[in-house]
């Protein structure tokens, strides 16, 4: 098999394809193509903006027939720069040729524009750059503007023709023109960032006198007065100061203005003027100056012409003042002044008080008087003697101001009356009764004569005394009146002087006037007495009659009920009712007589060791405040049985534990009964917190020995002081004593229980009068040594068994008074309620003790005579209105036997009190 192959034929695109068949044979075909035909077209010149296409630019050419399309066609303004001519040639032999296209590149230059006028620049200042400079005006054949070639030159002074350069808007088709124009420079003004300072000069010099210094330019140069010769009026003037610069070609002088100070001159007085006189009160003005003269026009004048000189020749300041105020000074000076001292008027001379023989004018004292300036009136000679009787005597009126007025001299009229003698007497202050007055009349008088003398005592009573008279033990004011021989010249005088007569060693002063604690009562405690008492007993002790005791205070146990409900504050509370029944009747048998109740234990659920019997009162949760309801219940369950508590107590004993410490604090060891312990700050506690719920005032601590420790913190407390009203205690193993913490706090003191151990010992089951006795001075101690106002005994009533027998009332039906009952009833039955212990000889002479009270108009002395013999006592009474005492008393044989009315006579008398005795003297 053979193979075609094809040649292509360049120059005419003739194509030539054989084809040959295999080794068997076959036939072929042949096809001829179009031809492109050649285009020639050379590169035409370079044109300027503006010129438009035509056949110079559009000539292309063929090598056959047919027509030329061009674009951009004949006509077209191109943009400057290369642009490129396209054509497209169209064979007129369309079959056998083919459409052809052809292009050249043709560069259009830029146009000039034409500037037919350039602009005008406005003038600048030497410095200034072109860009200050505003052109103005200008037109070119195409649109554009104007501007310096250069704007950031700086051209030198005068006239120069900067470039000027014509950008037009169309700065693709158009060039830039350059050219100058013409530009005139002047002459900068330099900027004066501060004027000088001119230093003062005086009137008459000129500006070239003044100093320019400082001052500041932005340029170099120097600042002169503008006009130096110019003198300038005194004062502040404005002056024109020139500041030139050093570069005088490219830059201004500048002219502004500163202040100078013209001061003025002072003008030279060559001599002063001389004054005429004045008169003190007459001002300057009323003075003559005359004379004097100056370097320059002006007059001389008083600088304060009101001015009121002082007498004498004062020195005085004289003003020159120029005509030419404006330019000169004042000047002063002083001259000296003749001033001639004034005379004062005196409108009204004085009185003079009257004085006594023997004294000169100087002892009498002129009174009013009024003159026109101020002074003193004085005696002329003050040494003068008179005689009795009025005379005329000179004064002199001194003024105050001695320098500027006279004394002026006038008369006053002077009584002289009879002297009063002086008396000397110092007596002294206390004697003792029994003493004549020989030691206190000792009065003396100062010129020949005598003394009487007059005591008057507290009532009034005025008797006359000599030096051989006694007084009553009592004070007195004591009188002397000293008369002189000289009755002619001189009057009796009199002066006064205290005197205290003392009773005299053994004897008893009983002060009324002086009053101390106010007495409660006394009374008994009632405690666990299970029966109802006898309407017998309960008068026989509370009764105010006969051989009743008159016992005014009562105190009951608060039984611990041993069903307590804290929530209803209800329980067993007819375990309260016997001792509240047995105050009731002691409130319906007695006068007066008050109750006070106390707890030995709160209920044993209440306390730590859940019974009655010692343990503490619960401190946690509400116990406390549980504690303080269960109190205030008893005090309106008491309320609710017609007992008024006067107080009640929130603990019996507090610091005593009764039971043996061999119980470890169960209570159930032999000889337990109620207690419940408390430390001082437990109970300062509760009652800083809780007893404000109680409505009766509250005692406390009621310990076994008043024991102070175990008040003292809530006394010291200021949220609880205000809580508790009376103190109590009681005297086991114990004496009484003075409390000043409470008393100064105004709290009572009671003395709440106590038993007196009977004079036989133990196992006694009778009383004597020895036991009467030591009970009564337990009671006078408790009132005067321990200031107490309450004596609250303990068990009342005798009952069978050991150590009973010591109470005030026996065991018999009748209920007869004991030795105990009748020593309390010594003080109860005749001190009541309310009345004062006042000031009184508490123990004149040994064995003997006394105390004294007052109230309800009774007057009250209780006198113990403890030793084996009899007494004989003076009394002496003070401040009180005694006339009769009836004595009531106690002796071996018992009883309060009333007694004769005993005499007061000048308020003393005398007492046997009998061996072994109590006497209560009453009135």
């Amino acid at each position: 098999m053979y193979c075609l192959r094809a040649q292509l034929y360049l120059g005419f695109l003739a194509v030539l394809a054989v084809a040959i068949s295999g080794c068997g044979g076959g036939s072929a075909t042949a096809n001829i193509s179009k031809t492109t035909p050649a285009i020639t077209w050379a590169t035409p010149a370079a044109i300027t903006y503006g010129t438009t296409l035509s056949s110079t630019q559009l000539n292309a050419t063929a090598s056959v027939a047919g027509n030329f399309v061009y674009s951009p066609a004949a006509g077209a303004t191109l943009t400057a720069g290369s642009q490129t001519l396209n054509t497209s040639f169209t064979p007129s032999d369309t079959n056998s040729y083919n459409a052809a296209t052809a292009s050249v590149q043709l560069l259009v230059n830029q146009a000039t524009p034409t500037v037919s006028a350039w602009p005008a620049a406005s003038a600048i200042s030497y410095g200034q750059t072109l860009a200050s400079s505003t052109l103005t005006g200008g037109s070119a054949s195409v649109p554009g503007s104007f501007a310096w070639t250069t704007s950031t030159s700086t051209p030198a002074l005068g006239s120069s023709t900067p470039s000027v350069t014509f950008t037009p808007s169309d700065t693709t088709d158009y060039k830039t023109v350059t050219s100058t124009v013409s530009l005139t420079v002047n002459q900068a003004t330099p900027t004066i960032t501060a004027w000088p300072t001119a230093s003062a000069i005086s009137y008459g010099q000129t500006l070239a006198s003044s100093t320019l210094t400082g001052g500041s330019a932005s340029v170099g140069g120097a600042f002169t007065w503008t006009a130096p010769t110019t003198a300038p009026t005194a004062g502040t003037a404005s002056a024109s100061v020139t500041f030139t610069p050093s570069d005088g070609t490219d830059y201004k002088a500048v002219v502004g203005t500163v202040s100078v100070t013209v001061n003025q001159v002072t003008p030279t007085v060559s001599s002063w003027p001389t004054a005429s006189a004045l008169t003190y009160g007459q001002t300057l003005a009323s003075s003559t100056l005359t004379g004097g003269s100056a370097s320059v026009a002006g007059s001389f004048a008083w600088t304060t012409s009101s001015t009121i000189p002082t007498a004498g020749t004062p020195s005085v300041n004289v003003t020159f003042t120029p005509n030419d105020a404006t330019n000169y000074k004042t000047v002063a000076n002083t001259i000296s002044l003749s001033v001639a001292q004034a005379t004062p008027s005196v409108t009204a001379w004085p009185t003079a008080s009257a004085i006594s023989y023997g004294q000169t004018l100087a002892s009498s004292t002129l009174t009013g008087g009024t003159a026109s300036v101020a002074g003193s009136f004085v005696w002329t000679i003050p040494g003068t003697a008179l005689s009795l009787g009025a005379s005329t005597q000179g004064v002199t009126f001194a003024p105050t101001d001695s320098t500027d007025y006279k004394s002026v001299t006038g008369t006053a009229s002077v009584t002289m009356n009879q002297a009063k003698p002086t008396i000397t007497w110092t007596p002294p202050a206390t004697i003792v009764y029994g003493m004549n007055l020989s030691t206190v009349l000792t009065a003396t008088i100062n010129v020949p004569g005598n003394c009487n003398y007059t005591s008057t005592n507290s009532s009034s009573t005025v008797v006359a005394v000599t030096a051989t008279s006694t007084l009553n033990a009592g004070a007195y004011t004591l009188t002397a009146t000293c008369t002189p021989n000289d009755t002619v010249n001189y009057t009796a005088a009199t002066t006064t002087s205290s005197l205290t007569v003392s009773p005299s060693s053994g004897s008893v002063l009983v002060d009324y006037g002086t009053t101390l604690q106010t007495i409660r009562g006394f009374g008994g405690s009632e405690a666990w007495d299970g029966t109802q008492m006898s309407t017998t007993k309960i008068n026989n002790l509370y009764g105010t009659t006969g051989s009743q005791l008159g016992l005014s205070m009562m105190r009951v146990r608060i039984a611990p009920l041993t069903t307590w409900s804290t929530s209803t504050l209800a329980g067993s509370t007819s375990q309260w009712n016997v001792e509240l029944a047995n105050a009731l009747s002691a409130i319906n048998a007695g006068s007066n007589v008050s109750v006070f109740a106390t707890p030995w234990s709160a209920p044993a659920s209440m306390k730590t060791n859940n019974s009655v019997n010692e343990g503490s009162l619960l401190s946690t949760g509400t116990t406390y405040s549980d504690y303080a309801n269960y109190l205030q219940a008893y005090v309106q369950y008491a309320s609710a049985k017609s007992v008024n508590l006067s107080a009640i107590s929130m603990q019996n004993e507090p610091d005593w534990n009764p039971c043996p410490a061999s119980d470890n604090g169960t209570g159930t060891g032999s000889g337990c009964y109620e207690s419940c312990l408390w430390t001082a700050a437990q109970m300062d506690n509760w009652i800083a917190n809780n007893a404000s719920v109680l409505t009766v005032p509250l005692i406390m601590p009621e310990s076994l020995n008043f024991n102070q420790a175990m008040s003292n913190t809530a006394l010291n407390d200021a949220n609880a002081v205000n809580k508790i009203s009376i103190i109590g205690g009681h005297l086991y193993g114990s004496t009484p004593k003075a409390y000043s913490l409470a008393t100064s706090l105004g709290k009572d003191l009671w003395m709440t229980e106590h038993t007196v151990t009977l004079a036989g010992g133990t196992g006694a089951t009778t009383q004597s009068v020895t036991d009467a006795i030591n009970l009564a001075e337990e009671i006078h101690s408790s009132m005067t040594v321990g200031q107490y106002n309450a004596y609250v005994y303990w068990w009342m009533e005798n009952s069978t068994g050991v150590n009973y027998y010591s109470g005030f009332v026996d065991t018999t039906s009748n209920a007869n008074p004991t030795y105990f009952g009748y020593a309390i009833g010594q003080f109860a039955r005749f001190i009541r309620p309310g009345y004062k212990r006042v000031s009184a000889t508490a123990a004149p002479v040994s064995g003997v003790y006394v105390s004294a009270y007052s109230g309800g108009g009774h007057y009250v002395i209780v006198a113990i005579n403890s030793n084996t013999s009899a007494s004989s006592v003076p009394f002496f009474i003070q401040n009180g209105s005694v006339t009769s005492l009836t004595p009531y008393q106690t002796t071996s044989s018992g009883g309060l036997v009333q007694g004769s009315a005993v005499a007061v006579s000048g308020y003393n008398f005398t007492y046997s009190l009998p061996a072994q005795s109590i006497t209560t003297f009453v009135q």
